[in-house]
């Protein structure tokens, strides 16, 4: 049964982006709890010298797959905040 009502733009924003901050930090605890947050080595913006590592272990795409989706919650959340106000 469906109550006939359809999330706005902005409802349907405001879920996608808490279930992907959801998502983010739950990865983030994966890689604290699987020991793969030196996955990467001690370089810091790349990965052991690289951009893009080309011969990764699994810690090291546990740690830089976290690296690429941590910084997309962010504008999320501003441009949710935003949407708010």
């Amino acid at each position: 049964m469906t109550s006939g009502k359809k999330l706005s733009a902005f409802a349907k924003f405001a879920w996608f982006a808490l279930a992907y901050n959801i998502v983010v930090i739950l990865w983030g605890v994966f890689l604290r709890a699987s020991y793969s947050g030196d996955g990467c080595g001690q370089h810091w913006i790349t990965c052991h010298g690289e951009a893009v590592p080309s011969a990764p272990e699994l810690k090291t795409l546990i740690e830089f797959s976290h690296r690429g989706a941590a910084p997309n919650a962010g504008p999320g959340g501003v441009n949710f905040a935003g949407g708010v106000v």
